[in-house]
């Protein structure tokens, strides 16, 4: 059993931090073995890599809205750009539901 630092965001996502303490099971100095037990947990007041990715993506999303809402008043000359914008839309919004089951999913395993 070796012991790490639990770094916890205000989203309620987490990461591993530091090793602390190494176990008698370890074979290579730095490496541990599979189980890893929390020695400290350490607040950390910001935004985890995930949520700042969809924030990022919403971002875009919001941008190319506004375009199209530009482009509509003059919708036969912008056809083209219209589209390209839903498809780049429809494409992020994917993007956006990958990342938040994948943080659901790391939300639910034991911390």
């Amino acid at each position: 059993m070796c012991y790490f630092d639990q770094q916890l965001f205000t989203c309620g996502d987490w990461k591993w931090g530091t090793m602390q303490q190494h176990c008698s099971k370890a074979c290579y100095v730095g490496e541990g073995c599979d189980l890893k037990l929390i020695w400290t947990s350490q607040y950390i007041h910001g935004k985890c890599r995930i949520c700042c990715q969809i924030e990022v993506k919403r971002r875009r999303i919001r941008k190319l809205e506004d375009r199209i809402r530009r482009w509509s008043l003059d919708a036969e000359h912008w056809k083209a750009s219209i589209d390209l914008a839903r498809d780049h839309i429809r494409d992020l919004d994917g993007q956006i539901t990958q990342r938040e089951a994948c943080r659901t999913i790391k939300q639910n395993c034991l911390r």
